[in-house]
């Protein structure tokens, strides 16, 4: 049976529905965090997964684990050259040398006369002791006297020969001696 007129119980029934659940959406939009007592909150009363990362403070959240190595990256540019480095310890002395010469001396001969249209040789002869080690002539550069030859002619003489085509003139031989050890 259906009754068309409502009692005291459904009354009140409906009344503290409307009441319960009237009261958290009120508390949902009026409770702001301005509401609430610092540290009064505690982990019950945070739903799980609520919270984001900048609602903390940092160095509050912990580290998580370590993560997979990741591939290695493109090789860096060439840096710059660095300062020279300090001079190194001076080394061991050397091995003894191979024998060598001493003694250098150029030796002239006296002026040797040459008339014009002829061939004449000189000599310049060097010391007692010494070797000759080279030679020449200087023709005092009067045109016309050409040098025909010049050679070692023992191993302590230098000989040259002088053609002259010119007028009169004189040349000198130059020995170039030394002590070969």
């Amino acid at each position: 049976m259906v009754r068309k007129r409502a009692t005291y119980a459904n009354v009140v029934a409906t009344l503290a529905l409307f009441i319960a659940l009237g009261g958290s959406s009120y508390a949902a939009i009026v409770v702001t965090g301005k509401n609430v007592k610092d540290s009064s909150l505690t982990t019950k009363d945070v739903k799980n997964r609520s919270l984001l990362k900048a609602d903390f403070k940092t160095g509050q959240i912990p580290a998580g684990p370590r993560g997979i190595t990741g591939t290695a990256g493109a090789n860096g540019a060439a840096g710059a050259a660095g300062a020279p480095g300090a001079p190194g310890a001076p080394g061991a002395p050397g091995s003894q040398g191979a024998p060598g010469v001493s003694g250098y001396q150029r030796v002239p001969s006296a002026p040797i006369a040459n008339p014009q249209n002829t061939q004449k040789s000189g000599t310049a002869t060097c010391p007692a002791g010494k070797k000759v080690l080279g030679g020449g002539a200087e023709t005092g550069g009067v045109f016309g006297q050409d040098v025909y030859d010049s050679y070692p002619a023992t191993d302590s003489s230098w000989r040259v020969h002088i053609t002259n085509t010119g007028p009169d003139a004189t040349f000198t031989v130059y020995a170039i001696c030394g002590i070969v050890l």
